[in-house]
């Protein structure tokens, strides 16, 4: 009876230490979000060099989620999570000094490495946490964390805009990281939790990723409509985040500190409804919540290229968090219910492999249109791409 009350609270410390990372982590990701595209034309890039630089972070994960999952099994996921930060802490601090665009190359594969690396570690151990029947929430929970640094970090954005520039801005960033390290040394240093052993491993990271698993997985039906699906939301995503601040920025001409609150109104409705719908969708199944969320989405990214007034654009930007958080929880509770418990992590992997792989094509394909047509025409159009995914969405069943 002890010793199962133990288990249970190692398994709650570390759930609470890899959300609490999670948070600090995305918090400063979103930071970087809503000014890294007027960073980049800042620092002297063409709006086709734009493209390239947005699409080579989710493209560098896409190459090297996979063997990250090899070297966590290796090393230990804690040990993991710690290079993660050490690198994106190297990342900001180098954003924060470069002296023109060439130097931003090398810098994205630093931080590209850096968020392979963290994310499937840190999901897999929020999946692995909670059974099947509360999967929805506990996604709900952790994706809430995120939900909640996609507010904090562009209002911390826009707070510093007021008066510092964008690589001042960054160097500010570069807190976060080296804070969480600070924490983790400090819990490492007490032998609170252990860090580089096979047994704080869940089961499922050992033999990780066999492609046979992946080739059985994608011939699900239910895996492969659901990966469509999210690779077409962020295609449409790549396209908003790598050409919107441009777009407020010289033709609406909205400042950096309003560019990045509309970034954090988009985020506060994301994180509230992430719990309760992933709460809803145990009870009522994932396929509803999932295409509402997906409807929203194609209303607002379509509607928002039409609008000039901050106060409609503020509203549709939170109509775009609603349905970002709507679908976020399903999504991943929806992998977990179609896989193997052995395959979770394999899951939880695909989840973010799908997401990058719709962000680089869109930041790219975006970056690249830019140079040839008006951003609100490349916007609208991009926008259709979520429109068939909640086509592709009506077939899926539930289990």
């Amino acid at each position: 009876m002890d010793a199962s009350i133990n288990v249970s609270a190692n398994v709650n410390k570390e759930l609470y230490l890899a959300t609490g990372f999670t948070f600090a982590y995305f918090t400063g990701l979103m930071m970087f979000h809503p000014i890294l595209p007027l960073y980049i034309i800042d620092i002297g890039a063409s709006k086709f060099e734009l493209g390239i630089l947005m699409a080579m972070f989710p493209g560098i994960t896409i190459l090297t989620r996979l063997p990250f999952g090899f070297i966590a099994d290796r090393i230990g996921k804690w040990i993991t999570l710690l290079i993660s930060l050490f690198m994106q802490l190297t990342a900001f601090f180098l954003y924060s000094i470069a002296p023109s665009p060439i130097y931003l190359y090398p810098i994205t594969i630093i931080y590209a490495l850096s968020f392979a690396s963290f994310g499937p570690v840190s999901i897999a151990m929020a999946l692995d946490s909670a059974p099947v029947s509360k999967r929805g929430l506990a996604m709900g929970r952790y994706y809430t964390s995120i939900g909640s640094s996609m507010i904090l970090g562009p209002l911390l954005t826009g707070f510093l805009a007021l008066t510092f520039h964008y690589k001042q801005i960054l160097f500010f960033a570069t807190f976060l990281p080296m804070l969480c390290i600070i924490i983790f040394l400090t819990i490492y240093l007490r032998n609170k939790i252990e860090i580089n052993t096979k047994k704080n491993l869940p089961p499922m990271m050992r033999n990780f990723f066999p492609l046979s698993s992946l080739f059985k997985i994608f011939k699900s039906r239910n895996i492969f409509f659901i990966c469509y699906a999210q690779i077409t939301y962020f295609v449409a995503t790549g396209f908003f985040g790598t050409l919107f601040p441009i777009y407020a920025k010289e033709t609406l001409w909205f400042t950096t500190t309003t560019i990045s609150i509309l970034f954090a109104i988009r985020g506060l409705p994301n994180a509230l409804v992430r719990i309760p719908i992933g709460t809803l969708s145990d009870k009522i199944g994932r396929q509803a919540p999932l295409i509402f969320g997906y409807s929203l989405a194609f209303f607002a990214l379509f509607s928002i290229p039409f609008i000039s007034n901050i106060i409609i654009i503020a509203i549709l930007m939170a109509i775009y968090g609603v349905a970002w958080g709507i679908r976020t929880a399903p999504t991943a509770a929806f992998m977990g219910d179609n896989v193997k418990s052995t395959d979770i992590n394999l899951a939880s992997a695909l989840i973010w492999l799908t997401s990058d792989i719709g962000l680089a094509s869109g930041s790219f394909i975006g970056g690249s249109f830019a140079t040839i047509m008006e951003i609100p025409t490349i916007l609208k159009i991009s926008s259709f791409s979520v429109f068939s995914a909640i086509l592709v969405l009506l077939f899926i069943k539930e289990n």
